[in-house]
């Protein structure tokens, strides 16, 4: 999700990691946290179907090859959970 439009007409964007898995082909599920006053957060609990929104793409620069290591060890440090479910 890139930006939107307040209330009083200023751009806001925030980041979002999608956590689709990759064989759901169409759709893009976000993992998002509310707050009570966040300034984003009220307007993505008014979206409606039919609504739209502007999204932007951040290409992958890992690519995980299936098998090549035993183990993965996945550190959440300030980001949070949400991109690593995304990997």
């Amino acid at each position: 999700m890139d930006r939107t439009t307040t209330e009083d007409g200023k751009y806001i964007s925030r980041a979002f990691t999608p956590i689709t898995k990759p064989e759901e082909k169409g759709k893009v599920d976000l993992l998002v946290k509310f707050y009570k006053n966040g300034a984003f957060s009220h307007i993505l609990e008014k979206i409606q179907p039919g609504n739209s929104i502007e999204i932007a793409v951040v290409p992958s620069t890992y690519k995980y090859k299936k098998g090549l290591y035993n183990h993965i060890i996945l550190i959440a440090g300030g980001t949070g959970i949400t991109p690593l479910i995304h990997v």
